[in-house]
């Protein structure tokens, strides 16, 4: 039996025998009171009372207490039944436990409650004092009876006996519960509420809160939703009622009933008005500390249904009706988030805005809450609102280069540096406002603002103080091209360079003068930067323009001195060497180009630059054909570069974007030539073993298994440091799969685990794939050992770190899979007691296989795992019925065995049935569809009609055989 199923049958018949022993003490006599609280547990004391009692009884059976000492039996017998209960119960807990952990090799039997010697007394004193004065009691004592054995509807029966015929009985109202509680179980709610009305007339009974709550579940039920919302309130106003309820004779604590009643309100206001209704109806009762959370129950309930609009207002509700609430932030939070659910991101901004205004600086729910957390709430949310809006802004107007989104971003982040001036994030907010400026190309604006970013950062130099020291350059570099009227006036640049010199300069504009400044601040406060090659080019570009050559060539100088690996060291030697000749010092350019030449030998830009000039007009010819669409020409044209060019740079850089070309032209098959010539031009190239990807990878689409294959090995082999040489590897034994070649697909995995261990899931999916390849190869015994092996290779490794275990636990169902193959092969045939011992064993190392796979609860193994238990339950029926009867029976003794034969596969049949229906609960609770899902209900159709298993079938009655019988 299913783990999972067998403790839900043990909960239900824990909580249905405790729930009925716990009532039923109240109604014992008082003498069986005395006797139980004396005795105890001890049976051996009670059953001496229950023999003294029998051998009175037996002495004067007609005497004038018979009556009472047969109800006092009945009533010790009760008790009697219910201690044995329990010990068997306890007994059973343990040996189950037992046997989980296969310490017991048969499962043990769930005990039942025996009420016979009960019933016996109970309708023997019916019969023999029909008249006796407590015979509601006897009644009473039979209901609750069949209420122990689960015949609910005889319960039921006698408690209607009492309720009809003792209307003054002291039981008449526990009754009315019974019976209520028999009809709510049907959902026969109508009948259900007459009987539970009837205790609403005595508030003080033990019933009363409970009848209350079930008659506003019964509303409920109903779609009554008026009534059912002033039940429950009522049930809620006068829960001070429950402090004199002995609540745990009716399974529910106080919290529970009022938990669920604020539940059930609140899920009647969603049926029945909605937000609106609920406004109105509550606002009477806003004191009120089950208020609240009503409507956040309706919130919650609204989310679980996907209705983000209701549960938008309704949190609307509770901000209008409690506006000064401490938990606001929250509530507004919520409310963005299920304006995001719906998709409704201006809804979303429009409450991070209004949030600000109640929650923010200055706000009046700020000075309504004096706790200093409930404060750091609402401005913590509006700091971080300010921020988002703004930023979701500029995200917006960067995707869409509107401008009107930019203002927005500006106005908030202008916003949150008005509230929060001195905060951390203020200097990236400062930031973030040049950003917008910059993009909207208010230039003048975003330099100044980017100038703040540095002058405000000059103590904690965070990582935005460099970059918006840079973009400062950008800016004024920008504003070069603004047209201003030309002037003459001199500027002075101090400490230029920091030489400590003062270079006086005039300019045409003043642009060009805050331009300078920008850069020789940037060289002189970031002597390190990235970007410092990038500033001091442009800074010798605006001089050289302004016709300073000298001072140009001192700026390009100090990039020279930067290094050789810089980007810009030989444009700025040649920009060098043009100022000194656009100044016509001709000699010292000479000296110059001399000497680029002869420390740049290897530079192909001045050595080859005839070829260059050719290979690069074709690349901007190629490009300008892939940008009117015509790919295949540009493909074409970049071949013809690899075919001229000697340079294996060009060649490579010409046979990518070929390739890319001829994917646009949907030309594959030449586009995965293309970059397997890279490989055969190049081999030695840095970007050789992508090549052999991409190209597999087209080779794949176009379903070119073997090629595919051939790429991906040749990756594999000649690049095994490549981060893409393992993905090849697995990549081409999944080609050989779709080739199904397993025998080398098999191959390439059992290299894949032996080469990378350390693969995590993908070596875990190889190893799975090897027992796989077997098993397609119809090799059971590796199959099986590979699978075990990649079961035992998980669980070492999952020791110290998590893994997918969606192939663990398909290794573990085709275990299941190879077991079961062999397990149906066995036949009960003669010799009957070694073939059935054989077929028993396998069959536990069947469901062992499969149960093990459902430790890894992965849906698709568990219901296939699930599924095929039930299958090997019905696979031991099938054998049982088709077992061969000896020849020597006929006759009688033939119906004897075969109905013998029946009865005992009976049981496996019932337990297929009943494993196909808890796979598909499961399944439903899990919300899980699939193809073993739907394998187990057409089970279910196959297996639930009715079936007679003592019909004989006549053609093989020469068969039977009654020597089974005997052997079990």
């Amino acid at each position: 039996m299913n783990i999972q199923f067998k403790n839900k049958i043990i909960i239900i018949f824990v909580l249905l025998f405790v729930g009925l022993i716990s009532g039923i003490n109240a109604q014992e006599s008082a003498f069986v009171t005395a006797v139980i609280n004396e005795t105890g547990e001890d049976l051996n004391k009670l059953d001496t009372i229950i023999n003294e009692h029998k051998a009175l009884l037996q002495k004067y059976p007609k005497g004038p207490f018979a009556s009472t000492i047969m109800f006092q039996l009945a009533e010790l017998y009760a008790q009697r039944s219910n201690l044995v209960y329990q010990q068997d119960m306890r007994l059973y807990e343990e040996n189950i436990k037992k046997y989980d952990e296969g310490v017991l090799a048969v499962e043990p039997v769930l005990p039942k409650i025996d009420v016979s010697n009960t019933l016996n007394y109970c309708n023997k004193l019916l019969v023999e004092f029909p008249n006796s004065k407590f015979k509601d009691k006897i009644l009473y004592k039979i209901g609750i009876s069949y209420l122990q054995t689960g015949d609910k509807l005889k319960a039921k029966n006698y408690f209607e006996s009492i309720v009809n015929n003792f209307p003054e009985s002291s039981i008449v109202l526990e009754s009315h519960f019974r019976i209520g509680e028999y009809y709510f179980e049907k959902r026969d709610n109508q009948n259900a509420i007459l009987h539970y009305e009837k205790l609403l007339g005595n508030w003080d009974n033990p019933y009363f809160d409970m009848s209350l709550y079930k008659l506003g579940w019964s509303y409920y039920n109903m779609s009554n939703y008026s009534n059912a919302i002033s039940t429950f309130l009522y049930l809620i106003e006068d829960i001070s009622l429950l402090d004199k309820v002995k609540t745990q004779v009716l399974s529910r604590t106080k919290a529970d009933l009022r938990s669920e009643s604020i539940q059930y309100i609140a899920s009647c206001f969603t049926e029945y008005g909605g937000p609106d209704k609920a406004k109105e109806f509550l606002l009477q009762y806003k004191e009120k500390d089950y208020t609240l959370p009503i409507l956040l129950s309706m919130c919650e309930l609204y989310k679980k249904r996907d209705y983000f609009t209701e549960a938008i207002n309704t949190y609307k509700v509770i901000l209008d009706i409690y506006p000064y609430y401490k938990n606001a932030p929250d509530i507004y939070q919520k409310i963005i988030d299920n304006y995001e659910l719906s998709e409704d991101l201006e809804g979303a901004n429009k409450i991070r805005d209004e949030l600000v205004n109640k929650l923010g600086p200055g706000s009046e729910w700020l000075s309504k809450n004096m706790d200093a957390e409930v404060k750091d709430a609402g401005i913590d949310i509006s700091k971080k609102s300010l921020v988002y809006l703004g930023t979701f802004y500029q995200a917006e107007a960067q995707q869409s280069a509107n401008k009107e989104d930019y203002q927005k971003a500006i106005g908030r982040y202008q916003d949150y540096l008005k509230k929060f001036p001195d905060t951390d994030e203020s200097i990236k907010i400062l930031y973030y406002l040049a950003e917008c400026y910059y993009d909207i190309e208010d230039f003048e604006k975003a330099a100044e603002t980017y100038y703040n970013v540095v002058k405000k950062d000059s103590l904690s130099k965070s990582e935005y103080r460099e970059e918006a020291a840079y973009n400062r350059v950008l800016c004024n570099y920008q504003l070069l091209n603004n047209p201003e009227l030309l002037l003459e006036d001199a500027y002075e640049i101090p400490n230029f360079l920091g030489t400590g010199d003062t270079l006086t300069i005039k300019v045409q504009h003043p642009a060009q003068y805050n331009f300078l400044i920008a850069c020789n601040d940037f060289s002189l406060t970031f002597p390190k930067s990235k970007w410092l090659d990038q500033v001091y080019l442009k800074y010798g570009e605006v001089l050289h323009e302004l016709k300073f050559f000298l001072p140009a060539v001192e700026v390009y100088k100090l990039v020279i001195d930067l290094g050789l690996d810089r980007p810009y060291h030989l444009l700025a030697a040649m920009n060098a060497g043009q100022c000194y000749f656009d100044a016509e010092l001709f000699h010292e350019a000479d000296i110059w180009f001399s000497k680029i030449v002869k420390s740049y030998p290897d530079s192909s830009r001045f050595i080859k630059k005839a070829q260059m000039l050719s290979s690069s007009s074709k690349f901007k010819i190629a490009e300008q054909l892939s940008q009117e669409e015509k790919s295949l020409e540009a493909a074409e044209l970049l071949n013809s570069i690899v075919n001229n060019s000697v340079d294996p740079q060009i060649q490579e850089r010409a046979l990518f974007e070929s390739a890319t070309q001829y994917q646009q032209a949907e030309e594959t098959t030449k586009a995965a030539q293309a970059l397997e010539k890279l490989y055969q031009i190049n081999p030695q190239s840095g970007h050789a073993d992508e090549a052999l990807y991409k190209a597999a990878e087209l080779r794949e689409n176009n379903g070119e298994w073997t090629l595919a294959a051939n790429n991906f090995l040749n990756l594999a082999d000649n690049y095994p440091n490549s981060d893409q040489a393992r993905y090849a590897m697995r990549n081409a034994a999944v080609c050989y799969e779709n080739l199904k070649d397993w025998r080398t697909a098999k191959s390439i995995y059992s290299r894949y685990v032996d080469t990378y261990p350390d693969a995590g899931d993908e070596l875990l999916e190889c190893m799975y794939k090897i027992g796989d390849m077997y098993y397609k190869l119809n090799d059971f015994i590796n199959s099986a050992t590979a699978f075990d092996n990649m079961i035992a290779k998980y669980k070492a490794l999952s020791e110290s770190q998590m893994f997918d275990t969606y192939f663990v636990a398909q290794a573990q169902f085709m275990l299941g899979e190879i077991y079961f193959d062999y397990y149906r092969q066995i036949e009960l045939v003669p010799p009957l007691e070694t073939n059935l011992k054989l077929k028993v064993s396998n069959f536990q190392k069947v469901l062992n296989a499969y149960k093990n796979a459902l430790v890894y609860q992965v849906a698709d193994w568990s219901t296939a795992s699930t599924h095929k238990i039930g299958m090997a339950f019905e696979e031991f029926f099938r054998a049982f019925i088709e077992s061969p009867p000896p020849d020597e029976l006929e006759g009688e003794q033939l119906n004897l065995y075969v109905n013998a034969l029946k009865e005992k596969a009976q049981p496996y049949k019932e337990q297929a049935l009943e494993t196909y229906k808890l796979n598909i609960e499961q399944a439903n609770t899990n919300n899980i569809e699939n193809s073993w899902v739907d394998e187990s209900k057409k089970r279910i159709q196959a297996l639930t009609p009715e079936e007679n298993i003592n019909k004989v079938d006549t053609n093989n009655t020469e068969k039977v055989n009654v020597v089974q019988e005997t052997k079990g």
